[in-house]
C-alpha cells in the first residue's frame, strides 16, 4: 500500500488527527510500520481526541466550583466545628 511522501501531505481541517496525520505518516515511512499499525495509531489519537472532548464537556455541563483545595481555604475567617457546638 501507498504511504504518502512529504510532498504528498495530506491536509485535514480542525480534526483530532489532523495534526497527526502527517507526523503518524512521517514515522510510518521512517519505522517501516504497517498501513494497519500507522491506523491503529491514528485511531488512538482520534479516541484520546474525543474522551478529552467528551471530559471537558461533562466537566463544564457539571457547573462544578472552581477546584479548591484545603490550602486554598480560609480557616481562620469560618468558624470551627467545636465553637459551634455547646
Amino acid at each position: 500500500m501507498h504511504i504518502p511522501s512529504s510532498d504528498d501531505d495530506v491536509v485535514l481541517g480542525p480534526h483530532p488527527v489532523g495534526g497527526a496525520l502527517n507526523r503518524v505518516l512521517n514515522h510510518a515511512r521512517t519505522e517501516r510500520m504497517s498501513l494497519t499499525a500507522a491506523l491503529k495509531r491514528l485511531l488512538e489519537i482520534e479516541v484520546e481526541a474525543i474522551e478529552a472532548r467528551k471530559l471537558a464537556a461533562r466537566e463544564r455541563l457539571a457547573c462544578l466550583p472552581e477546584p479548591w483545595t484545603l490550602a486554598d481555604f480560609d480557616f481562620v475567617a469560618q468558624p470551627s466545628p467545636a465553637s459551634t457546638r455547646n
